[in-house]
C-alpha cells in the first residue's frame, strides 16, 4: 500500500514538472512572438522616412533657388508705364527701354489706359516706378487733385519731346468749325488723344459726335465715311498716316486758325507744325498746317530714400541721363532730338537723384570737349554729367564753359564740315581729326555702312546731324582697330592729326 502510494507520488511530481516546461515554453513562444515585426514592414517604414527626408530637404533647396532666382530678377528692376496700347506706335517709348536696360538695371514696359489713369497707376499701383506723362494731364491735377500734398509722391525727371495735335479730315471738312455736329473720334475712353481732344474742344465751343473707336479702326471709318475727322495726338511723323494715299482726298485741319485758339490754349499747349517732311502724302510740298503740340514728362513715384525702390529709380535716372546721347542718334526717334533736361514742369518738384546729376553736370566746367554715344563704352556704363546737354547743339557735349561759344555746323550736302587747319598739338587729347580727303571717304563709308544698318537711302536734314556724331564714333573705332593699312608709323601720324569739334 505504502509502496503504490509512493509510484503515485513520484508520478504526480512527473506530471507537473512537464507541465511547467509546458507552461514555461509557451509563456516563452508567446513573448518572442510579441516582440516580432516581418522584416519587410520594417524596411517599408525606414524607407518611408527617407523620402520624406529627402522631400524635405528638396524643397528647401528649391525655397533657396526661388528666393536667389526672385533677387536676380527684382534686382535694378525699374517698372516704367506707357501709356495706353491706342497711344501711338510706342517706338519712341520701346527706344528708352531697349536703350537703358543692362546689366544693372531692368527697365520692364507696361502698357497702361492711359491719360489719368497712368498717373493714378503710378501713385498707388504696387510695383510702378515711373511713367511717361502728358502735361495736360499734370495741369488737370494740379487744379484738381486726388489728394493733398500729390506733388511729394510724384515728381518728374525730365521734360522729354512734344507730341503733336492730329486731326485728319476728309475731303467736305475745310476747318474746325465745320465739324460742328459732325461724328468726329477722340480715341479710346481713356487715351491721351481722348483727354486733350475733349479738351480743346470744350476750349474752343466746338460740339461733335464722338466716338471711342481705337486709332486704326477710326482711320478705316474715316475711309468708309462714317465719320468725318479723327484726333490724334502723337509724336510726328505718326506710322498710322504712312499708308494713307494722296487720292484719298485726306488733309490735315489747323487748330490755330480758330478765332479763340491761341488766347484759349496757350496755358497748356504750345503752337507746332505739320510739313510735308512729317507727311509728304498729305501735305503739298512748300506748305505746312499750324496746330498745337503737347509735352510729355518722364515722372516718377518718389520712394522714400534709402529704399531699394529709391535706389532702382535713382540708377534708372542716372542711366538715362548718361544715355541720352545714344538716344539722339538716328537709328532712334527724332523726337529724342528734342529733350531738353534742364527745362522745368512748373508746379512740380524735379526727383533729387535728377537734380543732383543736372547741378553736378552744371558744376563740371573743366572737361574737355568728349563725344556722347561712344559705341566702344563698355555694357551698363553711363555718361559722365558733363557729357550731355541740351538738344539743339547736335550730339557733341561741350563743357559748360565751351557751350557759350561752341556748335556744331553740318554740311546738308552730305559731307561733314573740315576741321580748321590751326589744329594744335593742345586739341588732340584722345579726340578724332581728318583731312580732307581722308574724312569724306571715312564719311561716304559710315553712310553706307548706317544705309545697310537702317535701310534707308535718304536722310533728312535732322537725321544727317545726329548721323555726324555718329561719324565721329565711327571714326574713333577704326583709329582703334588693327588696320595693315594703317600701321607703324603710318597710322601714328595718321591719328596725331587728329581733331573733332
Amino acid at each position: 500500500m505504502q509502496r503504490s502510494a509512493w509510484w503515485f507520488g513520484l508520478a504526480a511530481w512527473w506530471f507537473g514538472l512537464v507541465a511547467c516546461f509546458s507552461i514555461l515554453a509557451e509563456h516563452c513562444a508567446v513573448g518572442q512572438a510579441s516582440e516580432y515585426r516581418p522584416p519587410t514592414e520594417n524596411a517599408d517604414s525606414q524607407g518611408a522616412a527617407g523620402d520624406a527626408h529627402r522631400k524635405l530637404r528638396a524643397d528647401r533647396a528649391g525655397s533657396r533657388l526661388r528666393h536667389v532666382l526672385r533677387d536676380q530678377v527684382n534686382s535694378g528692376l525699374v517698372t516704367i508705364i506707357l501709356g495706353g496700347l491706342d497711344s501711338g506706335d510706342m517706338s519712341d517709348a520701346t527706344d528708352l527701354v531697349t536703350t537703358l536696360g543692362g546689366a544693372h538695371l531692368r527697365v520692364l514696359p507696361v502698357a497702361g489706359q492711359g491719360a489719368t489713369k497712368d498717373v493714378m497707376d503710378l501713385l498707388f499701383a504696387r510695383g510702378i516706378d515711373v511713367g511717361i506723362v502728358h502735361t495736360d494731364v499734370l495741369a488737370s491735377l494740379k487744379r484738381q487733385a486726388p489728394f493733398p500734398g500729390i506733388d511729394a509722391f510724384l515728381q518728374y525727371v525730365a521734360k522729354l519731346y512734344d507730341e503733336e495735335i492730329h486731326i485728319l479730315a476728309n475731303s467736305e471738312i475745310h476747318s474746325l468749325q465745320d465739324l460742328a455736329s459732325k461724328r468726329v473720334n477722340f480715341g479710346t475712353t481713356e487715351s491721351e488723344s481722348f483727354f486733350t481732344a475733349s479738351t480743346i474742344f470744350n476750349v474752343l465751343g466746338i460740339g461733335v459726335d464722338i466716338t471711342t473707336l481705337p486709332q486704326p479702326v477710326a482711320l478705316s471709318k474715316l475711309r468708309s465715311g462714317e465719320i468725318a475727322a479723327l484726333v490724334y495726338i502723337v509724336a510726328k511723323p505718326a506710322r498710322l498716316f504712312e499708308a494713307i494715299r494722296p487720292e484719298e482726298g485726306f488733309h490735315f485741319l489747323s487748330i490755330t486758325d480758330h478765332p479763340s485758339a491761341p488766347g484759349a490754349l496757350r496755358e497748356s499747349y504750345g503752337e507746332a507744325t505739320l510739313s510735308a517732311a512729317d507727311y509728304p502724302h498729305l501735305i503739298e510740298q512748300g506748305k505746312s498746317v499750324a496746330t498745337l503740340s503737347v509735352g510729355t514728362v518722364l515722372a516718377v513715384y518718389n520712394w522714400p530714400s534709402g529704399t531699394e525702390r529709391y535706389r532702382n529709380v535713382a540708377h534708372f535716372v542716372e542711366t538715362f541721363f548718361g544715355r541720352l546721347a545714344e538716344l539722339r542718334m538716328s537709328r532712334h526717334h527724332p523726337k529724342w532730338r528734342e529733350v531738353n533736361i534742364e527745362a522745368s514742369v512748373p508746379g512740380w518738384t524735379r526727383f533729387a537723384p535728377a537734380s543732383q546729376w543736372i547741378k553736378s553736370a552744371e558744376g563740371d566746367s573743366n572737361k574737355p570737349t568728349r563725344m556722347a554715344g561712344d559705341p566702344l563704352a563698355t555694357e551698363g556704363s553711363t555718361t559722365s554729367p558733363a557729357q550731355v546737354q541740351s538738344a539743339g547743339a547736335g550730339d557733341l557735349e561741350p563743357s559748360s564753359a565751351e557751350r557759350a561759344t561752341k556748335s556744331v555746323s553740318i554740311d546738308f550736302n552730305g559731307e561733314p564740315p573740315l576741321p580748321p587747319s590751326t589744329a594744335t598739338g593742345a586739341q588732340v587729347n584722345d579726340q578724332v581729326s581728318l583731312n580732307a580727303g581722308q574724312r569724306h571717304a571715312l564719311f561716304r563709308e559710315f553712310l553706307e555702312y548706317e544705309k545697310h544698318q537702317t535701310q534707308k537711302a535718304e536722310h533728312t536734314p535732322s537725321q544727317k546731324e545726329a548721323l555726324f556724331v555718329e561719324f565721329q564714333a565711327y571714326v574713333k573705332h577704326i583709329l582703334r582697330q588693327p588696320d595693315p593699312a594703317l600701321s607703324g608709323s603710318k597710322r601714328r601720324n595718321f591719328s596725331a592729326v587728329a581733331t573733332v569739334r
